[in-house]
């Protein structure tokens, strides 16, 4: 039978050439052997940055880690081996764990970071589609004047607009994280981490990879899918709720239709009032995809509130239309739009009751 090395592209047989030169390699178990040599302990650890009774592993350690770990050919793990001379009274076992622990912290920083440009990502694109509207709609309802100047505000608008989208999309898929990439590499990387003192052979420590993953916390499915509807339907809360108030400028400016003074007061007055429960219930749920916040305490009060508004506003909408034999329909077509997101609220809502008693469970 022929080696499965002698099917390898050239490129991945030179790369493999070229670690064994500079690394153990063992091709039989896809494993690569990193030794990281150091004369005392106390060149990995950076004492100063912490304030507890445990010192902290220097981030530059971590960094060559992950840059090798990088290097390495697909389908190949590593096992990380730290050889020191002199451990200065440090025991390697907490050693490991100050190691562990550091890796860890950067996990949960690249989840909170991820939330931060998830919600930015969510803002750009609502503030993108905002200003494409406000662009058709004022062009139509001549807010911007004629000739020229109308031409010139409405390319600025529209500029602004495709500038907002496309900074979404470049912190989408351009513009990876550092901390997730290195923290990836570990998890997929990584197949043990040992200890070892000068001349000897045998590990003073060492530990896999699955036990060092295994303490680490993590979302369930219901609060990752909590999380993710609640921003969809908080930004797209807010979104429409400006988008209401801008149809209802056009709808007042452009001339096509009469209101009487009863009508036109209490269509403003609920427009107003839907709009202000639209954000508090747009606020409410970006706060519970953060995690924190006062308003994430009272989602479901502006969520039913506001949709109960909602469709108050669409049928009275309708209603006023069919009277008047003049139908609106871009109020209503933004009104409808919302219901949408009141869908995906309402789902958000009855996962973070599912994670709640998954976590009472687990409590117990």
């Amino acid at each position: 039978m022929k080696k499965k090395e002698e099917y390898l592209s050239p490129v991945r047989k030179r790369q493999i050439e070229l670690f064994k030169k500079y690394y153990d390699v063992d091709e039989e178990n896809k494993l690569v052997h990193l030794c990281f040599h150091f004369e005392k302990a106390s060149d990995i650890l950076k004492v100063e940055y912490g304030g507890g009774k445990n010192p902290v592993i220097d981030g530059t350690i971590i960094e060559n880690i992950s840059k090798t770990l990088s290097k390495i050919p697909l389908g190949y793990k590593a096992d990380i081996n730290f050889v020191i001379d002199d451990y200065e009274g440090n025991k390697p076992d907490e050693l490991l764990t100050a190691l562990n622990d550091s890796i860890e912290i950067g996990h949960y920083g690249v989840l909170k970071e991820t939330r931060k440009k998830g919600l930015q990502i969510a803002l750009l694109i609502m503030a993108g589609v905002l200003c494409l509207i406000l662009m058709n709609l004022g062009r139509g309802a001549g807010w911007f004047g004629e000739g020229s100047t109308e031409e010139l505000i409405s390319e600025i608008i529209d500029i602004t607009g495709w500038v907002f989208i496309w900074e979404a999309v470049t912190l989408m898929f351009i513009s990876p994280s550092e901390e997730k990439t290195r923290t990836i590499l570990y998890r997929k990387r990584v197949n043990s981490v040992s200890f070892y003192e000068k001349n000897n052979e045998k590990p003073l420590v060492k530990e896999k990879c699955q036990a060092i993953f295994a303490e680490w916390a993590e979302e369930s499915s219901a609060i990752r899918s909590s999380r993710l509807l609640y921003l969809v339907a908080g930004v797209g809360l807010i979104g429409t709720g400006f988008s209401n108030l801008i149809a209802m400028i056009f709808s007042f400016t452009n001339g096509s239709i009469s209101y009487s003074p009863l009508t036109l007061t209490v269509t403003i007055i609920f427009t107003l009032v839907l709009f202000a429960f639209q954000m508090l219930a747009g606020i409410s749920g970006i706060s519970s995809y953060c995690g924190y916040g006062h308003f994430r305490k009272t989602s479901g009060f502006f969520g039913v509130a506001s949709l109960i508004l909602c469709v108050t506003f669409l049928s009275g909408t309708i209603a006023n239309g069919i009277l008047h034999n003049s139908i609106n329909w871009k109020s209503i077509i933004s009104a409808i739009f919302a219901l949408f997101f009141y869908i995906a609220f309402a789902f958000a809502w009855g996962f973070s009751i599912v994670s709640r008693k998954e976590n009472q469970k687990s409590s117990k």
